[in-house]
């Protein structure tokens, strides 16, 4: 059985389903853009989940979305996914790094012999 990848829409909801009630969440959590920013399935959502309040813990505080973002890279490079920071404008302040996921071809590269001509 083949399921499609999730889409920034189902992702932010995978984030919302998988994040248990008494989970301590800062006011600062946005699931909409942790579902754009990052592909992720479900599974890895989760293990981002946990090593979001893993942290959160260790820094004595509730999750946040530095938290999500943070754990979210490390899945994504830990699956072989290229990020990158991008700057993301703040109401309330200065620009603050955030992350993006580039999408990235899979499958081997293909190159041409030399001294063939191309059409």
């Amino acid at each position: 059985m083949t399921f499609p990848f999730p889409e920034p829409e189902e992702r932010a909801n995978i984030w919302k389903i998988l994040t248990p009630p008494e989970a301590p969440l800062d006011d600062d959590v946005d699931f909409a853009a942790l579902g754009e920013d990052f592909e992720l399935a479900g599974g890895h959502i989760k293990n981002a989940l946990l090593r979001a309040a893993y942290r959160a813990r260790d820094d004595g505080s509730s999750i946040a979305q530095r938290h999500l973002s943070t754990a979210a890279i490390a899945e994504c490079q830990a699956q072989g996914k290229i990020v990158r920071v991008a700057p993301k404008e703040d109401d309330f302040g200065p620009l603050e790094p955030q992350p993006k996921v580039i999408k990235t071809k899979k499958g081997p590269a293909k190159s041409k012999k030399a001294g063939t001509k191309t059409k």
